[in-house]
């Protein structure tokens, strides 16, 4: 009688264990399809459109959810501006740090700041907002296709190339802390003269880890 007690107790025991496991595994897909939901949502849905000037991006996560985000934001007196973002971390709160991050960018490249400025001023609020083991890289450049020029500057992003026609490179090399690591940090920023048939390429680590 005690070992047919001992061993439905047993069952049962594992039993709710099984249960338990099986509601927490449903919790991580809901957190998970909820966190690809709001980044797929960030994303840009078409490509802009700026006379002189083809701009196109694309982002593939090598996990379900990735850190990565990019972004055009249309300006006033034909300008654009272009971000690529990387923050800490492949889960929800990652993105939700994300979706942060691009609302301070937009709201203060709304204001028509300078992208240093920009940088500046998202650095004390993600700083101010997050904890210390949180923080994002973020490349921020503005086209403005008056004077055919990009101004940029960048937090701790891999620096992009830009391949002058005839296929002769560099790299922009200004460049700053990550994002979020010092409250009092000031970015620097540089300009580039963009001719035709000029490239630029703005990428993240993701694409060196797949080579």
């Amino acid at each position: 009688m005690l070992s047919i007690i001992a061993t439905q107790s047993a069952q049962l025991i594992e039993n709710a264990r099984l249960r338990e496991e099986g509601v927490t595994f449903i919790q991580i897909q809901k957190e998970i399809e909820m966190a690809l939901s709001i980044q797929t949502n960030l994303l840009p849905a078409e490509k802009p459109e700026l006379e002189g000037y083809s701009i196109a991006g694309k982002t593939i996560p090598s996990k379900i959810v990735g850190g990565d985000y990019f972004d055009f934001i249309s300006l006033e007196n034909n300008k654009l501006a272009v971000t690529l973002g990387d923050v800490s971390g492949k889960d929800l709160p990652a993105v939700l740090l994300m979706a942060n991050l691009q609302a301070t960018i937009r709201g203060l490249t709304l204001l028509d700041n300078s992208p240093a400025t920009c940088l500046n001023q998202s650095n004390k609020l993600l700083y101010r907002s997050t904890d210390q083991y949180k923080f994002a890289t973020l490349f921020y450049g503005i086209i403005d296709t008056d004077t055919n020029t990009f101004r940029y500057a960048n937090a701790g992003h891999n620096r992009p190339l830009f391949f002058r026609k005839g296929n002769k490179y560099e790299t922009l090399e200004t460049a700053g802390l990550v994002l979020g690591v010092l409250d009092d940090y000031h970015f620097s920023e540089n300009e580039i003269n963009l001719n035709s048939g000029d490239l630029l390429l703005i990428y993240s680590d993701g694409v060196i880890d797949s080579l």
